[in-house]
This record gives C-alpha cells, structure tokens and sequence, in this order.
C-alpha cells in the first residue's frame, strides 16, 4: 500500500508530464470458443471467453455496455474481443484537491520474460520512450 499522494511527488516531473499528457490505454482480449484454449484452461486457468464474462452470447449486449461506457472494442478472428479505453494517470483528491498517482502502470513488469533479454538489458529511459 502507498499513498498515492507521495507516490505522485517522488515521481519524476518528465514522467509525469508524459503520463499526464498521454494517459494510459488498457487493452484486454478476450477469447470466443476455442478448443485448445480450453483445454489450457483445463490443465491452468488463466483465460476467459467473452461469453463467461458477459454472461451472454449475444455481441449487441456486450457491444452496447462498450459503447455506453466509452470503450473501443474489436472483434478480430476467431471471435476473439479486443477491448480498450484511454484513461487519466492522475486524479484529483476530493477532499484536499492534491494531484494523485492513480492508475495500474506498477502492474507493468519490466523484466526479461516479459521484454526479452535484449530489450531488458537496454536502460530502462529507452524501454519507457517505447511505451
């Protein structure tokens, strides 16, 4: 846990001008049936279809939710769902008015498994101009 406050303040200012200027897009995909992602799940849970998460298999429905709420979304092959939505990296407190660090870009774990070793090994300024 951390003050997301304090968080912001030890943040580097160009950082933070980038963050703030661009935002964070979060992107997920989500699966329509497929046999073999199936029976990964079986041996390891690790993917949802669409279908599982909406609770329906009707695409008007999980279509309207996207729309409603301001999300882009894609159907690609395979009746996969790619959703996506561009959101601030910081907030406003609500009660002292400070700028808060409020987003899930600490979710992002650079390492070699991730980046490849190559790009893991570059210094970690390179990496973040890409992203």
């Amino acid at each position: 846990m951390a003050d997301s406050r304090k968080v912001y303040q030890s943040l580097d200012s160009d950082i933070k001008r980038r963050f703030i200027d661009k935002g964070l897009r979060y992107t997920s995909c989500y699966y329509g049936k497929r046999r073999l992602i199936d029976i990964v799940n079986s041996l390891q849970r690790s993917h949802k279809t669409w279908l599982d998460v909406f609770a329906t298999s009707d695409k008007n429905k999980v279509e309207s939710l996207y729309k409603e709420n301001d999300y882009e979304f894609t159907w690609n092959k395979n009746d996969w769902l790619e959703i996506s939505q561009t959101r601030p990296a910081t907030l406003q407190h609500p009660e002292t008015g400070e700028i808060v660090w409020f987003n899930q870009a600490h979710l992002f774990d650079f390492n070699p498994k991730l980046l490849g070793l190559w790009r893991y090994l570059e210094p970690k300024s390179s990496i973040l101009k890409t992203i």
